[in-house]
């Protein structure tokens, strides 16, 4: 039975009289409840979830805690997704470069926050695996395979269905940071940072652009093939998170 720590100060109530701990108690989770960020951050709590959902008006409060939750080492891996009420852009961005893996602006539905809940403990998983299997941080592959789209670090070669298509090194270097966590949103900030370091002077139309030019190079082989990479409204980029 997979573990949500649920953060929050108010009472959730996704429909007329049932909770989002009631709700997701339903599907089988065991939820942990805590009434505020200083009941997690505390050094003594032991709860180990394998996935926190943050909901602390005002939203500074969950972006204090899930900075703290990624510079301790118990808690840096832990999938983490923000709920508020503020829908802007830079709210989006900023609940991201927090360090949370999904954002969701209420009112939300249900379905889509189970969905999102499904997803974040997938990829949990996927990565505790990763960790498991190498005793330590997992070293990032050589090879990554999406359907058919197999990308050799290595090589600096990228096939679709066995063809080899051609990439600039920055183009690369954004669809590897994209197919390395499938389902996880990239800010346009956090890809310039990754792709062409702080002090690049270089603004989001730069990532928009590089995007664009993936996309067109992966129809060349699949019509469809662009779509795998999803543009997150006011935010950034990310894959699908299954193909």
């Amino acid at each position: 039975m997979s573990k949500i720590l649920l953060v929050s100060n108010e009472v959730n109530e996704v429909n007329e009289g049932e909770t989002l701990q009631t709700h997701l108690e339903r599907e089988g989770y065991k939820i942990i409840l805590a009434g505020n960020g200083e009941m997690v951050l505390n050094p003594t709590w032991q709860e180990e979830p394998d996935l926190i959902i943050l909901d602390l008006p005002p939203e500074k409060d969950s972006l204090t805690v899930c900075r703290t939750l990624r510079q301790n080492s118990k808690t840096r891996q832990v999938p983490v997704i923000m709920l508020s009420t503020l829908g802007e852009e830079m709210n989006r961005v900023m609940g991201l470069e927090a360090g949370a893996d999904d954002y969701i602006t209420k009112p939300f539905s249900y379905r889509e926050l189970l969905a999102r809940v499904k997803a974040g403990l997938r990829r949990g998983r996927l990565e505790a695996a990763g960790r498991a299997f190498s005793g330590s941080e997992p070293e990032e592959p050589e090879r990554l395979t999406y359907g058919p789209l197999i990308i050799d670090r290595r090589s600096h070669m990228i096939t679709v269905n066995g063809v080899k298509q051609e990439f600039t090194p920055k183009e690369f270097k954004i669809l590897c940071t994209l197919v390395s966590r499938p389902g996880k949103i990239f800010s346009r900030r956090m890809l310039l940072e990754h792709i062409w370091g702080n002090n690049y002077e270089v603004n989001n139309r730069a990532v928009d652009m590089h995007v664009q030019h993936i996309r067109r190079k992966l129809s060349h082989q699949l019509p469809d093939l662009p779509q795998l990479i999803e543009t997150v409204h006011g935010i950034g980029y990310r894959v699908k998170d299954n193909v």
